[in-house]
């Protein structure tokens, strides 16, 4: 029957003629590449390109001169493109991580995340992360990307030793461990 899968799915056939039992078949298989079969149940057939493809099947009896031939139609939907965007500044930092093109999303791994579902979710990571992005489109068709996000580490700053000091006299500070 007509079927609607997404790039890179499979799909099986098979022979459904009841009214005789036939002993051969010819399969013919549109798709990126043409495909033949002379058997009553092909291998699955794996549609690697979008778009609009036919599979033919004649079925025939040899001895009682009798031929079935059917027709389906197979729409091979693309995959959608999923694209991130996001920044994270230093640890303890907050970001809006967001994902476009498809209608859903999941999030992995949960670390730093506020969710796992949704177009936008909240990240405050510790370090470097890599994020997993799986988006599904109307169509039922997912793919994934991933984001990296880093955040800074916060300066170690020193103020010196402790000092102690009578008024009006004068001391000397310092400090260390930031860049300013």
């Amino acid at each position: 029957s007509d079927s609607t899968i997404c790039v890179g799915d499979c799909i099986s056939f098979g022979d459904s003629t009841q009214n005789y039992t036939p002993t051969n078949w010819n399969w013919n298989f549109q798709g990126a590449a043409t495909v033949t079969s002379s058997v009553q149940h092909p291998s699955a057939i794996c549609y690697n390109t979008a778009g609009a493809y036919s599979v033919s099947m004649q079925a025939f009896n040899q001895c009682v001169n009798d031929t079935a031939l059917k027709i389906a139609y197979i729409i091979v939907n693309p995959l959608p493109t999923i694209l991130s965007s996001g920044a994270v500044g230093c640890i303890g930092d907050s970001a809006t991580l967001t994902a476009l093109g498809a209608n859903s999303y999941v999030w992995s791994p949960a670390t730093g995340l506020n969710s796992t579902a949704g177009a936008s979710v909240i990240c405050v990571p510790t370090g470097f992360h890599t994020y997993s992005i799986t988006g599904t489109d109307i169509n039922g068709c997912s793919n994934t990307t991933v984001i990296s996000v880093t955040s800074t580490p916060l300066p170690t700053a020193y103020a010196g030793a402790d000092d102690t000091v009578c008024e009006g006299a004068v001391t000397t500070l310092s400090a260390s461990g930031g860049i300013a």
